[in-house]
Order: C-alpha cells, then sequence, then structure tokens
C-alpha cells in the first residue's frame, strides 16, 4: 500500500479538530502509512480526541510537529499563512515521489508556485479546500490581502491545475458541480468525497423536555452573511409563541457585531461575546428540539457545513432555507425541513409548536450517517485514488 503525508500548516487547538480527525483515520483505512504533520496544539487535541472515540491505528499513523504561532487572534492567523507559504513548499520540496502528500488546508499563496514546479515534477499533490473557495465569487477590494489570495486561486485554478498531476479535494459533489461550472477544464483534476464525521450512538430526538416548549436555534458563529438579520425577522414573526412561552429561540455562539442587536429581542443569546468550551457548547446544543440554519439562498455553494454535522451526530432534525450543499447532503434522506423564504420557515415553526408537524426521522438519520462515516467515504477516495493512478491494487 501506498504512504502519505497530511501538512496542516494552520490548525491551533480545537480548530477544525474533528475534519483533521476524520482525515487521518480515513486515511488510515487507504495507506499503509500515514504521517501528520501540524502545530502542537492541534496535534494535542487530535490526541483527546483518539482517547475520547477509542481509535488505535496500531503504528500506522505518526504524528510530527513544527512551530507554528498558536495565539488565535487576526495577526497571528496572517502570520500562519504567511510562513504557510514556506512550510507547504519546503514539504513539497522534500518528499519523494513515490509517496503522496495531502495539504490539509491549501496556502494560497504558494499554490501557484507548488502546481507550477509540479507541472514539471510530477508529483503526486491532493489539495483539499474549505471555505476558502467561497472568495472565488466574492467582490474584494484590491487593497485587502483576501484580494491576493483570491487571484492566486483563480489564476491556479484556470490554468495550472489541469497541467499538472496535481488534484482539489473538496467536501461534497455540490462543491464540486459549482466549480466545474465556473471550471470546467479542472474535470479530470477534481476529487470529492461528503465531508466524514464521527456520530456516536444516541436516539432521534425531537423533544428535549416536559414542559411543552419547542426549543428551536441557530448552532455556530453568527453574523450578517449567516442569517442574523433573518433571525431578528423571525423572532419578530413568531413573538406570539415566544410571549405564551410555546417557543424558545437560541443563538449558540458568539455574534459578530454584537452591541448593535436591540435589546428587546426574545431570543437567548448564549454566548455572544464569549467562545464556549466544547462541554458548555454540549450542554447549549443538547437543549434543542431542531437546529435552525438561515444562511442565504445562494450560500454553501463551495463550502461544507460543519454546524449540520453537529445535528447529524446528535439526530436533531434541521430547519432551513435552501442551500446547494445541504440539497446534496439530504438528498433522498431528508432529516428536516428545507424551505425557499422565512414565511414558510415561520409557517413550518407554527405547525411543530401546533403538533400539526411530527415525524420521525430515524431512518433518514440512518442512511445519512452513513453517507458521513469514515468507512464509506474512506472506500469514495480510494476508488477516486486508483482512477487517476495515484494508488494500484495490491497483487
Amino acid at each position: 500500500m501506498a504512504n502519505i503525508r497530511i501538512v496542516d500548516y494552520y490548525s491551533i487547538r480545537t480548530f477544525h479538530e474533528m475534519i483533521n480527525l476524520c482525515l487521518i483515520n480515513l486515511s488510515s483505512k487507504i495507506f499503509s502509512e500515514v504521517n501528520y504533520r501540524s502545530g502542537k496544539s492541534a496535534q494535542k487535541n487530535i490526541k483527546l480526541l483518539l482517547s475520547k472515540f477509542k481509535i488505535k491505528f496500531d503504528g500506522t499513523v505518526t504524528f510530527q510537529h513544527f512551530p507554528v504561532d498558536e495565539r488565535d487572534n487576526v495577526l497571528s492567523s496572517l502570520i500562519r499563512e504567511f510562513a504557510g507559504f514556506f512550510i507547504t513548499l519546503f514539504h513539497y520540496l522534500g518528499i519523494h515521489s513515490s509517496k503522496i502528500i495531502l495539504f490539509n488546508y491549501t496556502n494560497r499563496l504558494s499554490l501557484p508556485f507548488i502546481l507550477s514546479l509540479n507541472i514539471l515534477l510530477k508529483k503526486k499533490v491532493i489539495l483539499l479546500f474549505h471555505g476558502e473557495l467561497e472568495t472565488l465569487t466574492q467582490r474584494i477590494p484590491f487593497y485587502k490581502m483576501s484580494w491576493i489570495y483570491k487571484q492566486c486561486m483563480r489564476f491556479s485554478f484556470r490554468y495550472l491545475i489541469c497541467k499538472s498531476n496535481a488534484h482539489a479535494l473538496v467536501l461534497g459533489d455540490s462543491i464540486k458541480n459549482n466549480i466545474l461550472e465556473q471550471f470546467p477544464q479542472l474535470k479530470n483534476n477534481i476529487l470529492s468525497i461528503c465531508h466524514p464525521y464521527y456520530v456516536e450512538d444516541t436516539e432521534t430526538k425531537t423533544k428535549t423536555g416536559n414542559d411543552g416548549i419547542i426549543r428551536i436555534g441557530t448552532v455556530g458563529v453568527m453574523n450578517k452573511a449567516k442569517g442574523l438579520d433573518s433571525l431578528l425577522i423571525l423572532s419578530s414573526k413568531l413573538k406570539d409563541l415566544l410571549v405564551k412561552k410555546k417557543l424558545e429561540l437560541y443563538c449558540i455562539g458568539t455574534v459578530n457585531n454584537a452591541d448593535t442587536i436591540p435589546s428587546d429581542t426574545m431570543i437567548h443569546w448564549t454566548s455572544k461575546t464569549k467562545c464556549l468550551n466544547r462541554e458548555e457548547f454540549e450542554q447549549e446544543i443538547n437543549k434543542l428540539d431542531y437546529f435552525l440554519f438561515l444562511y442565504p439562498l445562494n450560500s454553501y455553494k463551495y463550502t461544507a457545513s460543519g454546524a449540520i454535522m453537529d445535528a447529524i451526530r446528535l439526530k436533531k432534525p434541521i430547519i432551513s432555507l435552501r442551500n446547494d450543499y445541504f440539497d446534496y447532503l439530504m438528498g433522498a434522506y431528508p432529516i428536516g425541513y428545507l424551505e425557499d423564504s422565512l414565511e414558510n420557515i415561520e409557517n413550518d415553526i407554527r405547525k411543530i409548536v401546533d403538533g400539526e408537524l411530527t415525524p420521525n426521522f430515524s431512518n433518514e438519520f440512518n442512511n445519512i450517517i452513513e453517507k458521513i462515516s469514515i468507512s464509506s467515504n474512506a472506500y469514495l477516495l480510494q476508488e477516486q485514488l486508483r482512477n487517476i493512478g495515484y494508488i494500484k491494487d495490491e497483487v
């Protein structure tokens, strides 16, 4: 079996810890040796999760760390990006052509340099993309650093990836299809798996208490881009149910520009300005009967949603405005209600409160859990790696 090196120059502490762990475990199902390289705090948290989920790799996975700026602020994030330019180039140049190198976070500054080199060197390179793909369609002023990131990505997608032996990896076919609409030349250089996630055994729950109150809430960082205005409008529309204490609306996560929110809103803001630790976060989201997603209809074209994975993990149904990623993920297995307008979401919530909507999503949750499982995604990735010649069948 082939060997793979995963290089993660960006993660610190608990940042994306679940997807990082899942990719390591997924790789261990495909490769005889997996070498994960990152900063110290990221590895510390991954090893804590290994213990929590009782995962053992039997020597197939090794860890090595390199120095990164471990502080959690905007300046440190920028420092990690600039340092990542040299870290990713160093690892690319230093790896043997027989091994696969997977950049768990693709450094946009080094991307065109690595791809240009790979046109000549033909190394086996996988570039995993996350939310940074959204910058491809955003209007960004030329004086911002993200404008340079965007130009590096657009040039690389348009001219370089298709000429190199490198491949982009995205976490969903909907993302792949949207990229190909913009860059059809990537059809032979893009791989796709579903967002892998760990799901513990739990029963499907649509009611958490015996007090008759339905609790619905958003999860994760809240801002205008993620539907803050819609949440405020919805709370106003549902004020009669909130006043009668038939319904409670929650926002679980930090809120950008929290000081601009009117003080008379009937929303439970659990952590406006303070980040919750994992235990506090779990306690809060377990209160909910339904997860609420109010992202704009044109969002999540190029990004997978981590927040919906918590809904799946806890088997909590969702109420959401429709978007490409949720349509792809749920497909034939709806685990809640996808609507085209805020008015339809209001109607759904009123029917839930009145007891007119009381479905059981047990079968749908079981099917979607299989879709995001490590084993299913390991099989998907393995078949694609065979097709592009990165790995071969054992004789």
